[in-house]
């Protein structure tokens, strides 16, 4: 199949043929290809899209192959670039129903995979029937390679992982150039008469309409911080007109898009003077729940009286 655009410039999903014998056997799945994009003359995410190459069991030799693993094999100190030292020709990732990895593990996955270029296709496949016969039969070759001793340095060209063939003959599609993001923001000015020394407190939260697998995108995780910057801009308005003298800083509500993909909107947001008088950011995030979590970049020094206010007290609510 070709890969086609949506209107706002995200891939549809793409039908995967793989030949499961030398003759007429095959199955169909539907993958989702990593994010590709630039930004000014760097490039992110996968660079290539069209596979034509053995399948192979992630753990065992995937030299000149596309490794194939589950999400929930990320277990302990395992990383992409263990996979990838491997040489794998390309990465499929079988996204589970349930997931098992840590958030942490998870972000740092993300992480890894928008923030350099990677010259290999990428893709995700939703955890099905199909797609998890035909890893089990991967798993079942390599293990039966592993015990005939058959795993070296160089690919066994004639080993019977040979008959799992991975076909997609696609066009190489065009980076997503410029990405853009959309961030939102409000803004509540107190009374000053030095307008040359105003300060101001940061609340926002992610609103996330892009993430690495576009087709998968399906905004925050529970809105739970983007409800908060809402309400509480509305609660400060109000405030804000009954109380507007007392006020000694200005407040900014902002939404951020790209929160995993390492908070860029946040980035370019701050190099406009909206936020040049910022003395402190508070970010809603993940509310919900039971277990609420603080995360600070860094502890606020002695002279920020109040940053250690409000770090203050919401370290003892």
């Amino acid at each position: 199949p070709m890969l086609s655009f949506l209107g706002n410039g995200l891939p549809m999903a793409l039908a995967l043929s793989l030949l499961v014998c030398f003759v007429s056997c095959s199955m169909e799945l539907e993958l989702y290809r990593l994010l590709q994009y630039s930004k000014k003359a760097d490039k992110y995410g996968s660079q290539l899209a069209a596979m034509n190459y053995p399948g192979a069991y992630f753990q065992g030799d995937i030299y000149l192959k596309v490794a194939v693993m589950h999400l929930n094999e990320f277990a302990g100190n395992l990383t992409l670039m263990d996979i990838f030292s491997k040489k794998p020709t390309a990465l499929i990732v079988i996204l589970p129903n349930k997931r098992k990895i840590s958030d942490e593990k998870w972000d740092e996955i993300q992480d890894t995979l928008v923030s350099m270029e990677i010259p290999k296709p990428i893709y995700f496949a939703k955890e099905t029937t199909t797609v998890m016969k035909w890893y089990d039969q991967l798993k079942r070759v390599s293990e039966k390679s592993t015990e005939a001793g058959l795993l070296d340095n160089i690919s066994d060209i004639f080993s019977e992982g040979e008959a799992y063939q991975v076909i997609l003959n696609i066009d190489e599609p065009a980076q997503i150039t410029p990405l853009t993001l959309s961030t939102f923001y409000g803004q509540l000015k107190h009374e000053t008469e030095d307008e040359t020394n105003r300060k101001g407190i940061a609340i926002f939260a992610t609103y996330d309409s892009f993430s690495m697998i576009p087709d998968l995108s399906a905004g925050a995780q529970s809105g739970s911080g983007m409800l908060a910057v809402l309400e509480l801009s509305r609660i400060f308005n109000s405030m804000f007109k009954q109380f507007k003298s007392y006020a000694q800083y200005d407040m900014y509500f902002i939404l951020l898009p790209s929160g995993y993909i390492n908070y860029d909107g946040l980035q370019a947001f701050e190099a406009t003077d909206v936020l040049k008088n910022s003395q402190f950011g508070l970010c809603l995030d993940h509310l919900e729940g039971n277990d609420l979590s603080m995360q600070l970049a860094r502890f606020p020094k002695k002279s920020e009286s109040l940053a250690e206010l409000v770090f203050g007290a919401m370290n003892t609510t």
